[in-house]
């Protein structure tokens, strides 16, 4: 039994494709708790993402991780194709925009984009600029409990790890069950508890069960890993409700870390 505190990281998208493809492979990769397989260069820049995103997104069809990849456009209004923007872009509710006299300043994520098969306007991204509307991501270390209330914020996009696929029984998870506590003490009814959970976990897989049927034993203490984006102005309202004194401890406390983020 491992006992930790909650945390929350900042997951910071590079510019441009590579940042996309990047942003996209550590939120999958998340789920699964495998990105130990990421592979760098030189210049720390991930040379296995593309081809897994490719994979994910076009073979698995798993293309709610594309959610936390950004873009950002700018489109000129005299270009011919500003009818498939208007009529694809502008108008999806997951996209947000701002316009001068000469440009639209366009702010959407990667699903929107192959979900309509607009790869064309990928020639349109940019970096963004102070007129876009800016979204971000963080990554949290949680009890499963707090996860559950993060992911009714329907604003926001989610992926977190699968306590289906993960098999805490292996060498990669210490052999062990975590678990999320919120400050330094924990009671000892906890503690047993906890300990009991794990026995039962880890007897389970080994009498052959799978981890999607062992899982039906952990409490809602188990420590998962989520990444959530969100536009700012939609985390603003989340923390108008979540760092609230009303609010549970631990989303509380989370919340307020994401705030001082933004």
């Amino acid at each position: 039994m491992i006992l930790i505190n909650p945390e929350v990281h900042l997951i910071q998208q590079k510019e441009l494709m590579q940042g996309v493809y990047e942003q996209i492979e550590l939120a999958a990769r998340t789920c699964y708790k495998s990105e130990e397989n990421i592979k760098y260069d030189s210049d720390g820049n991930s040379i296995t993402a593309k081809d897994f995103v490719n994979k994910i997104l076009n073979v698995y069809k798993h293309r709610s991780v594309a959610e936390h990849a950004t873009i950002y456009l700018i489109f000129s209004k005299k270009e011919p194709k500003l009818n498939i923007c208007e009529d694809y872009i502008l108008k999806n509710p997951y996209t947000r925009y701002v316009e001068d006299k000469n440009n639209y300043y366009i702010t959407t994520n990667y699903r929107v984009i192959i979900d309509n098969n607009l790869e064309s306007l990928l020639w349109y991204i940019s970096k963004p600029t102070e007129k876009h509307n800016k979204r971000t991501t963080v990554k949290f270390i949680c009890s499963r409990a707090c996860a559950q209330q993060l992911t009714r914020h329907r604003c926001a996009s989610f992926s977190m790890e699968s306590q289906r696929y993960c098999n805490y029984d292996r060498s990669k998870f210490s052999g062990a069950i975590t678990y999320i506590y919120l400050g330094e003490g924990i009671n000892p009814i906890q503690v047993e508890l906890y300990q009991h959970a794990e026995h039962a976990y880890m007897e389970l897989i080994d009498k052959g069960f799978k981890p999607q049927e062992a899982r039906m034993v952990l409490p809602n203490a188990t420590k998962t890993e989520l990444v959530m984006t969100a536009f700012n102005d939609d985390w603003n309202r989340i923390f108008d409700l979540r760092c609230s004194d009303k609010a549970d401890d631990e989303i509380r406390y989370l919340c307020n870390k994401v705030k001082e983020i933004i």
